[in-house]
């Protein structure tokens, strides 16, 4: 296995770990948005990343975790992708096409989504981080849905934290 699926496996494992924060932890203050995905409430609740992005980072788990694919055919157009992926020092975590993706396969020139694979693991990092100073202000608690019990008994963690 290459560089580059070691890194498609890495970012996938990281996207999947930003779907547990979303639904397992929240800050006290935080306003949850129950119809939106488990991954969307990590990002807006735990970064300053912008919608936009948001939906690109949940298109891009989607189609690795479930395809494992670089394409994102969705009936949403904000989900609609077609990525290319970078892993260097120097290209920004998400690129936008100027046009986006028509779902052509034939069409690719010009409507790729670029994304960096190593500022995915950087920003999965700085949540990680985030939900350890959160803890350690007493500002972070469980997704009201979990009790301490289930939450325990399915992740193995043990935190102190406000329910």
């Amino acid at each position: 296995m290459g560089l580059s699926a070691t890194l498609w496996l890495g970012a996938t494992a990281y996207l999947v770990l930003l779907d547990q924060v979303g639904k397992t932890f929240t800050l006290i203050d935080f306003s949850i948005d129950q119809t939106r995905p488990a991954i969307h409430q990590a990002l807006t609740c735990f970064t300053s990343l912008d919608s936009a992005s948001i939906e690109a980072l949940y298109a891009l788990r989607c189609s690795l975790a479930h395809d494992y694919s670089l394409a994102s055919p969705s009936g949403h157009p904000e989900r609609t992708h077609l990525f290319r992926l970078a892993h260097d020092e120097h290209t920004p975590l998400i690129s936008f096409p100027q046009e986006q993706w028509p779902i052509d396969y034939s069409v690719i020139q010009g409507h790729e989504t670029l994304v960096n694979l190593r500022k995915i693991g950087d920003l999965v990092e700085g949540v990680v981080d985030r939900l350890r100073r959160e803890h350690a202000s007493d500002r972070l608690r469980l997704y009201p849905r979990l009790s301490i019990v289930e939450f325990e008994t399915r992740y193995g963690l043990y935190y102190q934290i406000n329910t």
